[in-house]
């Protein structure tokens, strides 16, 4: 098949003064990471969040420095990930790749953006039932999802309940809560 390389820009989300860095990439659709050599993580002045331990194909394990976020562009298209710091070229894995809903062309030995969505980056993802399926009865149209689920929904929230002291048999007393967890009724 031979190496297929992409043109993308790597940029500091932190450091927007710095100037953006063009590279030729080589796609590996067998790592999941982007990994970026040490020079490039100087001169995006990139921090090291952890270090991580890597194996490589031939066996051998190394703990290597894990930097981020760092804005990676291909296009009109880019998303934020992390990096693993180490070797003397930039590997895109396919991680970044699925971000940004790319697609390699081994006969052409090239990479594109895919063909089924050359507007927007396509995610396929495990529907949720959100609080706006609920309300709206959204759920039960297939395909029918808000046209932006906020976040908010994916978190658990919690519920103010009044409650009595236990046992007493009495109302509970103004200003006496306890909280719980929602789980899975919207909050009123």
């Amino acid at each position: 098949m031979g190496h297929v390389f992409a043109e993308i820009e790597l940029s500091n989300p932190r450091r927007q003064d710095l100037t953006p860095v063009a590279v030729k990439a080589l796609a590996d659709t067998g790592a999941l990471m982007l990994c970026i050599p040490e020079h490039v993580a100087i001169q995006l002045d990139l921090e090291a969040e952890s270090m991580r331990e890597v194996s490589v194909a031939d066996g051998r394990s190394a703990s290597v420095p894990y930097v981020g976020p760092i804005r990676v562009s291909f296009g009109k298209r880019f998303c934020y990930v992390g990096a693993l710091v180490l070797g003397d070229e930039v590997l895109l894995g396919s991680v970044p790749m699925e971000d940004m809903d790319l697609v390699v062309n081994p006969g052409r030995r090239e990479i594109t953006v895919d063909p089924a969505s050359p507007n927007l980056p396509h995610a396929r993802v495990k529907r949720l039932k959100t609080d706006f399926d609920l309300q709206s009865g959204g759920g039960d149209v297939p395909g029918a999802l808000p046209a932006v689920a906020p976040i908010r929904h994916l978190t658990p929230r919690l519920r103010l309940h009044e409650t009595a002291p236990a046992g007493t048999g009495r109302p509970a007393a103004a200003g006496v809560h306890r909280r719980t967890l929602a789980a899975r009724t919207p909050c009123a």
